[in-house]
């Protein structure tokens, strides 16, 4: 049956608002609240694009991978030209190679959005695959993206 697993409000604060209420915590020195997509103050978590980050423990539910379908939607605002940025991230914890990866043009040659999922033989399930349109331009845009994994993935 379809659940909510995680909701990140960013509302001023970086907590799990979802069904599984997993930890959030944010990495980088103190977090840097902006207006959000809505013109919510302090509705988005500004990134630096070098140390920040947020991440959910593996309480309930997680990770992704563990289940055959699942979708992740959000918000982004950003410029073009930012190679290789990560705005959503899955690894293992037992090895490197598996990997759910939802970012920047790896190239950084456009704002398209660039989705990456890379399998336990470290083989590219789904090698870098480009929005249609452009999802990095200064402006905010609602990306989602929708996921099936094959067994063995």
């Amino acid at each position: 049956d379809p659940v909510l697993i995680s909701h990140l409000t960013l509302d001023g604060e970086v907590a799990d608002e979802g069904e599984a209420g997993n930890a959030a915590i944010y990495y980088g020195g103190d977090p840097q609240f902006v207006d959000g997509h809505d013109g919510t103050p302090s509705g988005a978590l500004m990134f630096d694009g070098l140390d920040d980050m947020v991440q959910i423990s593996h309480d309930d539910m997680l990770p992704l991978y563990g289940h055959y379908h699942f979708s992740i939607a959000m918000w982004v605002k950003g410029l073009p030209g930012q190679a290789d940025r990560r705005v959503f991230s899955e690894a293992s914890t037992l090895s490197n190679n598996p990997l759910y990866n939802l970012g920047t043009d790896n190239t950084g040659l456009t704002g398209e959005f660039d989705a990456l999922v890379r399998n336990d033989a470290n083989a590219a399930a789904l090698p870098h695959t480009h929005s249609q349109g452009i999802a990095f331009d200064g402006a905010w845009h609602h990306v989602a993206c929708d996921t099936v994994m094959p067994p063995g993935t």
